[in-house]
């Protein structure tokens, strides 16, 4: 999501957003909803979204007879990008928790549980919007912006186990009671991960590392750092699909998230960006060459779909297929082994991988059961810190709120792109239903993306067949029951992932922190400004740009009324053409 531009004259202050980084930047303005929930996708007289420029009426989804050759190549080309996007989702919470580390869970846990997550909101996702969703070609799953709180969630949950640790060994070294073989590990402050360092002094080692700001973890604390994040993600998700359905079941879906300012939606959204786009860990160690292709890659690929070159679809799987295939001929014709590469951080790894190896492991198969295991097992076991739960309701609420209006602009957008009509309040029950449902399943929350319903309409010709649909969901799950995420991830190097992650940053920035001057007075491109420095630290730093926003925001709208307003120019319809362009079924 980045506040983008409507191109035509939307009064001021209306909150205007481009819903996904990973769209074909569609333009829309926040509609109004009437009772029974449709969208006559008119605001003031004007149209409220363009898909690249396409008029409503430039396409309707319909094909007489759509081949299963190309209903069947829409879900495989749907699959691919989409998974790679969930080693990128899943890479943003499991990889820096580190929590590979975890002696107690075989295989380990991280970013290959972390893939089967996301893929089994896709199938849930998908089966539910097939099955009765008002438009049978719409592909339901995760995105982006919540998959963000889910990793300011494992954050603070870890930021609590640290100061439980910190205060228990301090107590001890108080003591003198702390064994010389102790296990130690820390969390660096940059979020790079748990660090063993064998010392012959515990104290004297635990003293240093917290001068230099980092997070101590004992061994019980580190048992608890999966279980725990697993639980809180459960959580929030089951608060997101209440808001969902809550929404959509009092028909205020557009009235209430209305409501907020679009200075702090447009300020909200850069501090994703900023997160994700990672600028505040690049200062570490890292190589400076996989850092240095991914930021070449990332700014690449966003330019190239900004100025609409070729279509979406086309362009990612260029991306993502191209420079693969470049690097492993390069690395075949210099003869590197991918021992190495993994040792140099070209690829992901994990700290152990169950089998002997202790550093720098490539992903093994996992059990699909796995996640449910670690999630309803700790239920009934001492492995969930349950004092972490409620550091986390601040991001729980922000986190629903945000994915609601996430889910509200990708409504609207879909329509659009489909030449469909939805009824909002039906689409949002329905999120809410499957989000409720993959949530109990460990899933990631399931609501409608845009960028896929483009991908699949313009492939399979149709948005009238619920085939694509449903086949994504069954391949997700295939995937998902294999075990076989982990394998695939082995193959995907760090500055591919690392790339997508600056191509959704760089969405977010430059269209909140530039182009968002076009449609904003002075006050709210300030407010836009200023929320960014207030997110160090992420928790409660979230929160905080939240309120501070609309502090900002309400001294803004007070400023504005306490001034005189200028007489309004009034223009005759001979000299001011309507643009709005209504659908067929308001003309009727």
């Amino acid at each position: 999501m980045a506040v983008s531009i409507v191109q035509h004259d939307i009064e001021e202050g209306a909150p205007i957003i481009d819903d996904d980084p990973f769209d074909n930047h569609t333009k829309k303005i926040l509609p109004d909803i009437s009772e029974n929930g449709s969208n006559s996708s008119n605001i003031n007289g004007v149209d409220a979204f363009h898909e690249n420029g396409e008029s409503h009426d430039d396409h309707h989804g319909h094909a007489a007879n759509p081949s299963y050759k190309s209903l069947i190549a829409s879900s495989v080309v749907c699959f691919i990008i989409y998974f790679v996007f969930c080693i990128v989702f899943s890479s943003v919470v499991w990889d820096p928790l580190n929590s590979s580390l975890d002696p107690n869970i075989n295989p380990p846990f991280g970013v290959a549980q972390g893939v089967g997550i996301n893929l089994m909101g896709i199938a849930v996702g998908s089966v539910f919007f097939a099955w009765k969703s008002g438009c049978k070609a719409i592909i339901a799953g995760p995105d982006l912006l919540p998959v963000v709180f889910f990793a300011e969630a494992g954050t603070s949950v870890v930021t609590y186990l640290a100061a439980s640790s910190a205060q228990a060994l301090r107590s001890a070294c108080a003591d003198g009671a702390v064994a010389d073989d102790a296990h130690h590990r820390f969390l660096g402050g940059g979020g790079g991960g748990y660090a063993a360092d064998a010392s012959a002094d515990p104290c004297d080692l635990f003293h240093r590392h917290l001068a230099g700001d980092e997070l101590y973890l004992d061994e019980t604390s580190i048992s608890k750092v999966v279980p725990t994040t697993l639980v809180a993600m459960m959580i929030g998700n089951l608060v997101t699909a209440l808001v969902f359905y809550g929404l959509g079941k009092a028909k205020n879906t557009a009235s209430v998230i209305g409501c907020i300012p679009a200075s702090v939606v447009a300020g909200f959204l850069t501090c994703i960006g900023y997160k994700n786009l990672g600028l505040d860990y690049w200062h570490q160690n890292d190589p400076w060459l996989p850092l240095t292709l991914a930021m070449v890659y990332g700014l690449a690929l966003y330019a190239f779909k900004h100025m609409h070159i070729i279509s979406t679809d086309k362009l990612i799987l260029a991306f993502i297929f191209g420079p693969l295939i470049l690097f492993f001929i390069m690395v075949a014709a210099t003869g590197t082994s991918m021992e190495y590469l993994r040792q140099t951080d070209w690829f992901l790894t994990q700290a152990r991988d169950g089998a002997g190896c202790t550093q720098n492991c490539a992903f093994v198969f996992v059990n699909f059961w796995q996640t449910l295991q670690t999630v309803y097992g700790a239920f009934g076991s001492n492995l969930v810190a349950w004092g972490a739960v409620p550091r986390c309701i601040p991001i729980f609420i922000m986190g629903a709120v945000m994915t609601s209006l996430d889910n509200m602009l990708k409504l609207t957008s879909s329509e659009k792109a489909l030449g469909i009509d939805l009824n909002y309040n039906h689409e949002m029950k329905l999120g809410g239903k499957a989000t409720m449902i993959s949530s109990f399943l460990a899933g990631s929350p399931a609501y409608g993306q845009t960028k896929f319903n483009v991908i699949n309409l313009s492939i399979a010709g149709t948005s009238e067949s619920s085939l694509p649909t449903l086949l994504l969901g069954g391949i997700c799950l295939l995937v998902f029951l294999s075990g076989a995420a982990g394998n695939i991830i082995n193959i995907m190097p760090r500055f591919l992932l690392g790339g997508l992650c600056v191509f959704a940053g760089v969405g977010f920035l430059y269209e909140n922190l530039w182009e968002g001057r076009k449609k904003m007075n002075r006050a709210s491109f300030a407010i836009v400004w200023n929320l960014p420095k207030e997110i160090q630290p992420m928790v409660p730093g979230l929160l905080v740009v939240f309120v501070l926003g609309i502090v900002l925001s309400t001294f803004e709208f007070m400023f504005a009324f306490m001034h005189k307003a200028k007489d309004p120019s009034i223009r005759c319809g001979d000299v001011c053409c309507s643009s709005a362009v209504r659908s067929d079924k308001h003309d009727s």
